[in-house]
């Protein structure tokens, strides 16, 4: 009987020490994955900062290219206007004699 007690009690001990070691590597296998975990938050993070940086240079670059088409054709439509009025000058300084003499 004392036998059998004594072989409970050591299966008792090894069944204790093998739950403390499948504690043990829960708790590696726990910091294994938040390490990962962390590690693919920061590539992650990185990423998304690079495609970001990336988005926004391109929209610079495009903002930039429209400003200077926008300013080129504001200045072409200025010539265009002074051209114009060069041309009728002497018949809009015609007209407005007329209408003075009319008067």
């Amino acid at each position: 009987m004392e036998n059998i007690v004594n072989k409970l009690s050591e299966i008792e001990a090894i069944a204790s020490r093998i739950m403390d070691a499948v504690e043990v590597r829960k708790q590696e296998i726990a910091e294994q994955k938040e390490a990962e975990k962390k590690a693919f938050d920061a590539r992650l993070e990185d990423e998304t900062n690079q495609k970001l940086e990336k988005i926004r240079r391109e929209l610079e670059e495009k903002k930039s290219l429209e400003l200077e088409r926008l300013q080129a054709d504001v200045e072409k439509t200025a010539r265009q206007m002074e051209q114009g009025f060069e041309k009728r000058q002497e018949q809009i300084a015609q007209e407005i004699c007329e209408r003075i003499l009319r008067m």
